[in-house]
């Protein structure tokens, strides 16, 4: 058994329920991630604190249930990442910040709606943009 797929054997998918959320998260060391979610809960200076998780658990007075979901034995971390997207869409968590997994497609479908909202939010200083850089063009030449 290689390193990669030893580290990864004793991979889990957990869930945190709310009284009015889940999130869906992944690990290889259940113990000390369980310990990671409660540091970041109550710690302001953790850049995790104002996640949506932690936020809806400070909402309901720090009520909160993490446990197994299930054992997920995989060879890497992109298996598990996979793994956790299914998962989550699946049960339908609303408490995740951010994906664990966003495929390639998705990657393009995503840069491509923002750049059409970058555009229709700035149509009007773009155009100015571009009539200056046409009449400094004109000049030129």
């Amino acid at each position: 058994m290689t390193v990669m797929k030893k580290k990864y054997s004793n991979a889990i998918i957990y869930r945190i329920d709310t009284i009015d959320g889940l999130y869906i998260g992944s690990t290889i060391h259940y113990q000390t991630r369980k310990s990671e979610h409660k540091h970041n809960l109550y710690n302001e200076s953790r850049k995790d604190f104002k996640f949506e998780v932690y936020k809806n658990i400070r909402k309901n007075n720090g009520i909160y249930v993490i446990s197994v979901y299930k054992t997920y034995p995989c060879n890497n971390n992109i298996e598990l990442r996979k793994e956790e997207r299914r998962v989550a869409d699946e049960l339908k968590s609303n408490l995740n910040t951010y994906k664990p997994y966003v495929s390639i497609q998705e990657q393009k479908k995503m840069k491509k709606l923002s750049s059409i909202n970058y555009y229709n939010k700035n149509r009007e200083k773009l155009k100015e943009k571009q009539r200056q850089y046409r009449a400094k063009k004109k000049l030129l030449n």
